[in-house]
């Protein structure tokens, strides 16, 4: 060996050495300072960062005669570093998806543990997909370690494949997982799929894999020689075979023991072998654009008895037995502008525009310039009108009430079908904020659903449910709308599929339909009510909107002023105002400063009941200033019969025989929503000093009060809340408490005819639901 050789053998020797020291150093205060590691401890085991160790170590070893690049050929993933804790232990604490968001900065994704596995190996063996939702938040795929390897060589896709976690697979297929890589027995996740034996399911995720637009390698042949055709006939996978034929498999190919995929037939249980020998010798390669493959008509092969009269049947209607209609929620239908005051001047930026507010419309002046925004025509129902004497057009989101009804001056519309409910907003700048139900269209479309059976119901969420039908027919449209799916599908029925402010709706169309329509075409159009995030009682946190006002996350946007103005012209609000409130176990829902404290803060009960009175939502409203948001409630919500049906405007919500507090008519009502995220549920106002017309959250509120923790002054339900059903304990989704969400387990108890079923998702937020693949995973239960 040359002299320089050794030198350089030497200082790698030297090099890895003190870096092992470190690591050893690393883990050995991090044990010191906590006797069990968890995972609120998880971030700091993380400091064994490869650039951090790097720069670290480098600047004592560097020598003038060793260039950089030969020092930066060294990476810690040739020591095999590995940590002492176990992820998979880790995993089963509540608190891990925050502590991922919070802490990925110090985070190193390919430190293993004590099994060997990184944290999106041992997340996807034990089908956390919320963590690894959590993990691809904070990191890029690669930085994620979405293609590292065990000492099995298995992958975290070859991981959740083994333990038939198929919505892991899917969120790491979707983020880039590589599916033609080999573990040591030479086997891809094709071939693990298909040694499965539910033939619907593997084929469903074998027909997602053929939409991915990568290459796929059919015949890739694992140590003894198989490929995913002769484990497809060895499982009897009947559809499968179709599908891996039809793609380009070869049937000839031989295993090491010279054995074709017709060997592997004889040696299947199934009692379908003679259909599937058929098959193969039958069906040829119509292509290899594996995206094509939804239109195969498979009909046209004997040897697979799928024929219906009513539609032919296709590999996609194999895939989904039943069409959508998806309902959005409060400002989740995009609107846009079909007329306005500037068309008279010749202004015609904003016609057919979305309204969703956008940094090209608005121009970088609405960002920092003063605004001469002032409310004209004021009425008693609160759809007013915005007027601006600058550029901007935020007033079009508020409502006069005539003008919107008759249609004078202004005209904004929902827009229709998918595109108005994916995003919000076409503005690049803030497209993903305004994300809706987009990765949930783009998972039923990976599953075969097109715009014949999937639609939405998009509506003008700013006015009354009374007034959708008299202004748009909108009730009358959704009708049409289910029509047309099930007459699409084969008659097939449909799934209303609706979130949050949308069951609200949802309920409200049932029970119209029911009275006008009669029973019998409900049960005859609809299959199930999917009620996603749904509000059942209603939401405190919109008593704080009507009071202080509410941004929607348009703070850069809207002042104070602007969004308290917004929320109480936005006709809507009080289809979610709270009900039942002796039920729920809360006296009241709003405080209000009497006086003010001698001492900073209010820390104790005792200090709350002498410094606030409590007051009802109506008499909270009256003095904010918020008296036309409740005007809007006893003209257009009380006097509806779908929604009150009493005479009497007095409270008398405790009654629980009003049309809303009633099960929706449908033969089956399936819940879906998160639990045990900290939800507002009290409020504790005082005058705003810098502006006495306006109230705020009052900020020095800190205590524990009615199992509820105080925290500026929103009172939160949380995990070890004490509810009124079932003697249990929780919290809500971080925007509808516990026991709105939960409120169908009363109608459920009540013994009623109508089926209904209950999932809850631990630690789902009310809106990230929608790209919660666990959300996903139920919801196939129900549709396919």
């Amino acid at each position: 060996m040359s002299v320089e050789g050794w030198k350089k053998s030497w200082v790698r020797d030297r090099l890895r050495e003190e870096i092992g020291k470190q690591v050893n150093t690393i883990r050995r205060n991090i044990l010191e300072r906590t006797q069990d590691v968890g995972i609120s401890e998880f971030a700091q085991s993380q400091i064994i960062n490869r650039q951090g160790i790097h720069r670290s170590v480098n600047p004592v070893f560097i020598y003038a005669d060793l260039a950089v690049s030969q020092i930066s050929q060294l990476s810690t993933q040739d020591l095999h570093i590995q940590s002492e804790v176990d992820y998979e232990t880790l995993l089963s604490d509540p608190e891990t998806v925050e502590s991922i968001q919070i802490r990925s900065s110090s985070m190193n994704m390919f430190l293993r543990d004590k099994n060997k596995r990184t944290l999106l190996s041992a997340a996807a063996s034990i089908g956390r997909a919320d963590v690894i939702d959590a993990i691809f938040r904070s990191f890029e795929p690669d930085r994620a370690g979405i293609n590292v390897t065990d000492h099995e060589g298995c992958t975290a896709l070859h991981v959740a494949m083994e333990q038939s976690h198929y919505i892991v697979c899917q969120t790491l297929l979707l983020k880039g997982a590589d599916y033609n890589l080999k573990n040591k027995d030479g086997d891809t996740i094709i071939h693990l799929l298909m040694r499965k034996k539910d033939d619907e399911q593997v084929s469903s995720l074998l027909r997602f894999i053929c939409a991915l637009p990568t290459r796929k390698h059919w015949d890739r042949q694992n140590r003894q020689g198989e490929t995913a055709l002769h484990l497809a006939c060895q499982s009897g996978l009947e559809e499968c075979v179709f599908i891996l034929m039809w793609c380009g498999a070869d049937p000839t190919r031989m295993t090491r023991r010279g054995e074709t995929a017709e060997h592997y037939v004889e040696y299947s249980t199934t009692d379908r072998k003679d259909k599937i020998l058929q098959l193969l010798r039958e069906v040829k390669p119509e292509g290899q654009q594996a995206t094509s493959i939804s239109d195969v008509d498979l009909t046209k092969s004997s040897n697979l008895n799928l024929s219906r009269n009513d539609v032919p049947i296709t590999i996609s209607s194999i895939a989904h037995k039943k069409p959508i209609l998806l309902v959005p929620g409060l400002c989740s239908s995009a609107l846009e502008v079909w007329r306005s005051p500037w068309n008279k001047e010749g202004n015609m930026d904003w016609m057919r525009s979305r309204l969703w507010l956008s940094m090209a419309k608005l121009g970088g002046q609405k960002v920092t310039a003063h605004r001469s925004l002032h409310l004209t025509n004021y009425s008693k129902h609160g759809f007013n009108t915005w007027s601006s004497k600058t550029d901007g057009k935020i007033q079009q989101v508020r409502r006069r009430k005539r003008q919107e009804l008759k249609g004078e001056g202004i005209k904004v519309r929902a827009v229709e079908g998918l595109h108005g409910i994916d995003f919000l907003s076409e503005d690049l700048l803030v497209r993903g904020a305004t994300c809706v139900f987009s990765d949930l269209i783009n998972n039923l479309t990976m599953h075969g659903y097109d715009s014949n059976s999937l639609s939405a119901s998009t509506y003008d969420w700013r006015i009354p449910p009374s007034k959708l039908e008299e202004r748009d027919n909108h009730l009358t449209k959704m009708i049409l709308n289910i029509e047309m799916l099930r007459k699409l599908n084969g008659g097939r029925k449909v799934v209303l599929i609706a979130h949050s402010m949308g069951n609200r709706l949802v309920q409200y169309f049932l029970t119209w339909a029911e009275k006008n329509h009669g029973r019998e075409w409900i049960d005859a159009n609809i299959d199930t009510f999917v009620a996603v995030g749904a509000p059942w009682l209603g939401a405190p946190k919109t008593v704080r909107g009507a009071v202080t006002g509410e941004k929607f996350t348009l703070d850069l946007f809207l002042t104070d002023a602007e969004g308290q103005q917004l929320c109480r012209g936005v006709g809507t609000l009080p289809w979610m105002f709270p009900l039942r409130s002796s039920f729920v176990g809360r006296s009241h829902y709003a405080y209000i400063r009497s006086k003010e404290s001698l001492t900073p803060g209010t820390r104790t009960v005792e200090d709350l009941k002498d410094q606030f009175e409590p007051h009802t939502i109506q008499d909270c409203f009256e003095k904010s200033g918020a008296a036309s948001t409740w005007a809007v409630f006893e003209e257009h919500f009380k006097s509806d019969p779908l929604y009150w049906n009493l005479e009497s405007k007095e409270d008398m919500e405790d009654e629980g025989d009003l049309p809303v507090l009633k099960n929706p008519p449908v033969n089956r009502l399936v819940c879906i929503h998160g639990i045990n995220v900290r939800t507002e549920c009290v409020f504790f106002f005082t005058r705003d000093k810098k502006n006495e017309n306006m109230f705020m959250v009052d900020p020095t509120v800190n205590l524990e009060f009615e199992g509820l923790l105080v925290k500026g002054g929103i009172g939160y339900e949380r995990r070890r809340t004490p509810q009124n059903l079932a003697d249990t304990t929780g919290s809500g989704d971080g925007t509808v408490p516990y026991m709105s969400l939960n409120y169908p387990q009363i109608w459920k108890n009540g013994q009623v005819k109508e089926e209904i079923q209950i999932h809850t998702l631990e630690n789902a937020e009310h809106r990230a639901i929608l790209q919660d693949y666990r959300f996903f995973q139920l919801l196939y239960q129900y549709i396919m």
